[in-house]
């Protein structure tokens, strides 16, 4: 409390907060009132740094005068808040996001090129040292690059330097086949497909012409990789299949690339994804590794950039909420739309599937592949930790680091120059050996040969099954429950009614479904929920929901919502789909990855239905669900 005078005037901070410095943060009222930090919050930009502390100078001189402002949590813009970076302190290579080791004041501590930020989130690399960055154009050995072009636009194929090419024609599908590269010491087929239209116009080879090209900067001699693309044209005129939001409007058309003979391991993938003319917008990508039996979603928030200004809609226009054009200054390794994800390969098929949201004409309803990089990251060698003999009972101890959803092999070999370390022999019985985090120790008896290798083989183990639901025994532990006002509807299990126009005119498999009324329009202020029986996924690591819906509910104003529920509260971990309306035209498959908020809890998928006060249809209706993932 502090005692006021009326004949007191307020001419100083110190007449309204006691003390000198009130928040106690080495800075006195008077001078954050000057600065414009706050007399009462210790650390005004909450970036870890104590006001006092951080003097604005932009010289880091220790850690109580860092240079850094106090208004601001990431004074350098480089990605890292104030108060994780200490040049004093040695990146700590276990622990990089929270001891980077980098300056506050200095966007690339290493001068490398790279952002800190960059290095410690996207890449992994060390932001000190300036010999270690992440260079998408880096010679590895064995890895496969690949350049996709065209034979028919713009004189001959436009090959990059360092990369295998793909050659093919605009729209000749006899061109569009399995094509054998050398990468990994081994051969890799490529094959690109087109999986839902059978329309030779989808299949685009584009080449931009110099005109175009000039808007490309060049500076990293890359041209060659970015004036020509695979692609595909989602235009119903050109048979596509016209455009497609990302949710339930439209359908999507597909690009698939097919990656076959991979060695099992981890491998990087850096993809290209820009036009020297006007094709930019977003895309989903999903990746398959059991050869195209099932998916994973990986987003819809890769983007594919362009270099021309101009286009229909621009890129440069900010109301389309874009990033405008990119002459490639840096090269195409640092553009927006580079894209690298991280895959296993257990000896299927590794399929990547793209498809471009193309809502907007024309210049969003194409999509574009320049090329990609493939690198192997971490595969079937591991390093063996421990190899030791106990000499009482002459056994060999062989001790790895070991992951959760992997599985491992114990391969042996008298002359390892005679077979690649995968090729080696199986030592029965040591296959398939589940996975004991972090560490597996496996005990064997000392072979008889005087001089014999091994190798730890790690792959992902099969995916196990630990929930799934037709509805054709009942649907026990399943829950209805009604809120709204419009009580006519609810949630039925049993046979949709073929007559009800809008609705399913049969289950998606067997006789039974669940639906929001079989055989009647939901009603006006509806909202009912369908809970599942709780399912416990302690046995799995990530994995996907998948299951199949039929959608007949009035745009905008009515929705379903699909949630995961924590089991032990009814808490939300996470909205899987949320403002589902529109029309289907058949039972569509939809497939979530189980958020990593999820794991190894026990949950409840819930499914709602909520409607306004005008407007009737046949509502929603779910069948065939199933729960999957690596074990554990």
């Amino acid at each position: 409390m502090v005692d006021v005078n009326p004949s007191d005037t307020i001419e100083t901070i110190e007449d309204v907060i006691p003390g000198e410095d009130f928040d106690n943060d080495g800075s006195s009222n008077a001078d954050e009132l000057a600065r414009g930090t706050s007399p009462v919050e210790e650390d005004s930009d909450d970036d870890g740094l104590l006001d006092g502390v951080e003097d604005g100078g932009g010289t880091w001189v220790n850690p109580g005068q860092t240079g850094t402002n106090p208004l601001i949590a990431d004074s350098d813009g480089d990605g890292l808040l104030d108060g994780t970076e200490n040049p004093d302190l040695p990146h700590d290579s276990d622990n990089p996001a929270s001891q980077p080791g980098t300056n506050p004041n200095e966007d690339d501590s290493d001068g490398d090129g790279v952002s800190d930020g960059n290095e410690i989130v996207a890449d992994g690399t060390n932001p000190t040292d300036p010999d270690d960055f992440y260079d998408p154009f880096a010679s590895i050995d064995g890895a496969l690059l690949v350049d996709f072009n065209s034979t028919t636009q713009d004189g001959p194929a436009n090959n990059q330097e360092g990369f295998q090419p793909y050659d093919a024609g605009h729209e000749v599908p006899a061109d569009f086949i399995t094509r054998s590269y050398t990468a990994f010491n081994t051969t890799i087929t490529l094959t690109p497909g087109w999986p839902n239209t059978t329309d030779n116009r989808v299949r685009q080879m584009i080449d931009r012409g110099a005109g175009n090209d000039a808007n490309w900067a060049n500076t990293n001699d890359d041209v060659n990789l970015v004036t020509d693309w695979i692609g595909v044209d989602t235009r119903a005129g050109q048979g596509g299949n016209g455009n497609w939001d990302g949710t339930t409007t439209g359908t999507p058309t597909y690009l698939t690339l097919t990656l076959g003979d991979l060695p099992r391991g981890t491998y990087q993938w850096t993809s290209f994804h820009h036009d020297t003319e006007h094709v930019h917008g977003f895309f989903q990508i999903e990746i398959s590794t059991d050869g195209g039996a099932s998916f994973e979603n990986l987003g819809q928030d890769f983007y594919m950039s362009d270099s021309t200004t101009g286009g229909n809609p621009n890129s440069d226009d900010a109301v389309n909420g874009f990033t405008g054009t990119e002459d490639g200054s840096t090269g195409a390794g640092t553009l927006t739309s580079t894209t690298n994800l991280e895959f296993s390969a257990s000896g299927d098929d590794v399929v990547l599937r793209f498809a471009p949201l193309s809502n907007i004409a024309v210049h969003r309803q194409l999509f574009a592949v320049n090329g990609f990089i493939l690198r192997r990251t971490g595969g079937n060698r591991l390093r063996i930790t421990d190899f030791s003999r106990n000499p009482n009972t002459d056994e060999l101890s062989i001790s790895w680091e070991s992951k959760p959803g992997k599985l491992y092999n114990l391969r042996s070999t008298l002359d390892p120059s005679s077979a690649k370390p995968e090729e080696w022999e199986l030592l029965d019985p040591h296959e398939d050996i589940a996975a004991t985090p972090p560490l597996n120790t496996l005990v064997i008896s000392r072979p008889a040969d005087s001089e014999r290798y091994f190798a730890v083989e790690e792959f992902n183990a099969p995916p196990i099954t630990v929930f799934t639901e037709n509805f054709e025994t009942g649907g026990a532990g399943w829950l209805a429950t009604s809120e709204g006002a419009g009580t006519a509807t609810e949630w039925e299990l049993g046979v949709p009614d073929p007559a009800l126009f809008g609705g399913p005119p049969a289950a998606r498999s067997g006789t039974q479904c669940y639906g929001t009324d079989l055989d009647a329009y939901y009603v006006e202020d509806t909202l009912i929920r369908l809970q599942s029986p709780p399912i416990d996924l302690s046995g799995i690591v990530g994995g996907n929901i998948s299951y199949f819906q039929w959608r007949d509910i009035e745009e905008t104003f009515d929705s379903a919502t699909v949630r995961l529920l924590d089991a032990s509260n009814s808490s939300e971990i996470a909205i899987l789909a949320g403002s589902l309306d529109g029309l289907s035209t058949g039972w569509e498959e939809v497939s979530h990855p189980i958020p990593a908020e999820a794991e190894s809890m026990t949950v409840i998928l819930e499914f709602v239905l909520e409607t306004d006060d005008i407007g009737n249809q046949a509502g929603l209706y779910i069948d065939d669900i199933s729960i999957q993932g690596p074990a554990l």
